[in-house]
């Protein structure tokens, strides 16, 4: 580019060849782009399972403190059982436990799994099992 004087003035105009990007230069930012979007476009994806997995796992919670509450209004001895929950496609476990530590008291444990589908390093589905275990202590006051 060379500087051309217009006139007397001090006004000035930069007179080139080039009128726009190159075509390797428009090549070479989209390939950027592409690159970006792709990795955005993975990130995207694992926040949509972080997300889902969240979901489920707080699902879990509320099953299991669910059944907490319920066994809180029971009255002793109380019973140990199993159960299902959940949505029929996705179904959860729940299993709750009875000890006695003292004669006024019961332990409660209270166990919710489920069953994730995931993938593995060669691309295959394989099945995870996840659990929330939730504990707490009952009183007998009769």
């Amino acid at each position: 580019m060379r500087l051309r004087q217009t006139s007397t003035r001090t006004r000035c105009l930069w007179v080139g060849t080039s009128g726009g990007f190159t075509l390797v230069e428009v090549l070479v930012s989209l390939s950027i782009l592409a690159i970006a979007f792709v990795a955005l476009w993975g990130l995207y994806f694992a926040c949509i399972r972080v997300d889902l997995r969240n979901s489920r796992e707080a699902e879990g919670r509320r099953f299991a403190m669910e059944q907490l509450e319920r066994m809180r209004t029971w009255t002793p001895p109380l019973p140990a059982g199993n159960d299902t929950c959940g949505p029929a496609n996705a179904p959860f476990t729940r299993v709750w436990t009875i000890t006695k530590p003292r004669p006024w008291e019961y332990g409660v444990a209270v166990t919710v799994s489920w069953t994730e589908k995931t993938r593995n390093l060669t691309g295959g589905q394989a099945s995870l099992t996840r659990n929330i275990a939730l504990n707490t202590i009952i009183a007998d006051l009769r």
